[in-house]
């Protein structure tokens, strides 16, 4: 029983083979690729993240990372700009990482072929210059590049209504490449210290308070970040001084929907970074 079984499984194996002589596969896949002071780059994957305020492209290969954040959903060409914010269109920012170092896109532009999963790319980071830049997205996600989404609920009076995550409302060590784009910052270690560090009530309606235990010398900068990486509010140099720091936040465009609010903090040893999710509530939440 078992040479006939075998008799007949030997000629399947002729006609894979002969199926696969008379559709042979490609020598080379379209993939993303760019070129640096003479350097060829290849990207082994690209995605695109598709968000309700527009775009994140995260591109990697043998050694390098490459995110650009795009200013809205429905634009096919984009500018570099210093800042991008909520309102920006048709704008885009960069950063690469070659190595352990990181670049910040200071001029160039993106431009879409949205219906052929293509692009091209020129973009200068400083003196490093990205040319003939070609885009192939292998696959493309529904979804944000970070989750903001995982809150740690908090009353109005600092009582916790929920689990707390833990990378929340912390000084943080690790931070995701594209993160780096908020602060502007290419050190490749970040300090960490214990620090005191909250954001009440979580949900919001219309007021936050926020507590970091300063000392009187201390000073931090406050960003509003939307899911595309994009800064809806800023401020800057503010003085906590170990006291609630409350920030009127209400927007309807805000409503229901999620943010990170990361913070800086400038102290005469180091600066220190961090971040905590929040969610702006579609009805008030106290009297």
């Amino acid at each position: 029983m078992r040479n006939i079984l075998l008799i007949l499984f030997i000629p399947k194996l002729f006609a894979l083979a002969s199926c696969e002589q008379d559709n042979p596969k490609p020598d080379t896949i379209i993939k993303t690729n760019f070129s640096i002071e003479g350097k060829e780059y290849l990207a082994t994957h690209t995605n695109i993240y598709l968000t309700n305020y527009g775009k994140v492209i995260e591109s990697f290969g043998d050694n390098f990372q490459i995110y650009i954040v795009l200013s809205d959903v429905f634009s096919t060409s984009f500018e570099i700009t210093d800042t991008l914010t909520g309102a920006s269109e048709k704008k885009a920012r960069s950063i690469l990482k070659i190595g352990n170092e990181y670049h910040f896109s200071t001029a160039g532009s993106i431009a879409l072929d949205n219906s052929n999963k293509t692009g091209a790319l020129e973009i200068s980071f400083g003196n490093t210059h990205i040319k003939d830049g070609s885009l192939q997205f292998d696959s493309i996600m529904n979804r944000p590049i970070i989750d903001f989404t995982r809150i740690s609920g908090i009353d109005i009076i600092g009582e916790p209504t929920s689990i707390k995550d833990t990378n929340d409302w912390i000084i943080r060590s690790d931070y995701h490449a594209i993160e780096r784009l908020i602060f502007n910052e290419p050190s490749e270690t970040f300090q960490t210290k214990e620090m005191h560090i909250a954001g009440f009530p979580n949900p919001f309606y219309y007021d936050l308070f926020l507590y970091f235990d300063l000392s009187q010398d201390e000073q931090l900068d406050l960003f509003l970040v939307n899911e595309n990486f994009e800064i809806e509010k800023e401020f800057l140099r503010v003085q906590a001084q170990a006291n609630n720091i409350a920030h009127l936040l209400n927007n309807p465009d805000y409503t229901g929907l999620y943010y990170r609010l990361y913070y800086r903090i400038y102290s005469e040893d180091a600066n220190y970074y961090g971040s905590g999710d929040l969610k702006f509530s579609s009805t008030p939440i106290y009297n």
